[in-house]
């Protein structure tokens, strides 16, 4: 008579190797899905570190050089005050005329898009030398993340909202 051992020891093997390939998938799984996750929040931190800079460097600097407005191509670092957190429209006013596609070079983020505006306390765009002060690319509904900063600053005695939205 023939024993059945051999088939009872296969039955458990395969069982065995189909709960293992089942904990096996699903923990990779889960690690996927840690990691897509841990690199969206690293890119949000690295889009907010970045919009925070700008705008430390937009109303607390004049930028390099002190008087950059009088010869916008020599720029090297652009600041629109002229004391801390006070606007100089002169500043403003080259700011906005400048080329899109400079203004992330300048500002190191290339692989971002940014939109810029100044409005007063009803949320309407303030004018300077009677231009709408705003620069760049509003985000669309498809954007992966958008960080806004705002920032209080003064412009002719009043204040107003310097905004600045970074997005990818």
């Amino acid at each position: 008579m023939l024993s059945k051992k051999g088939q009872v020891q296969s039955l458990d093997l395969f069982i065995s190797a189909t709960v293992f390939i089942i904990l096996l998938v699903t923990l990779i799984l889960v690690w996927d899905n840690f990691s897509k996750r841990l690199d969206n929040k690293i890119a949000y931190e690295d889009l907010s570190e970045k919009a925070i800079k700008i705008t430390d460097i937009l109303v607390e600097t004049r930028g390099v050089p002190d008087k950059w407005e009088n010869d916008a191509d020599k720029v090297n670092v652009i600041g629109l005050v002229s004391n801390d957190r006070v606007l100089s429209s002169n500043k403003i006013e080259e700011f906005i005329d400048m080329e899109y596609d400079d203004v992330r070079e300048l500002f190191n983020i290339e692989a971002y898009d940014f939109y810029f505006r100044i409005i007063d306390s009803n949320g309407a765009l303030i004018q300077v030398h009677d231009n709408d002060v705003e620069l760049g690319n509003k985000p669309s509904l498809s954007s992966k993340f958008v960080i806004t900063i705002q920032r209080i600053v003064l412009n002719g005695g009043s204040e107003v909202v310097l905004e600045f939205t970074l997005w990818e």
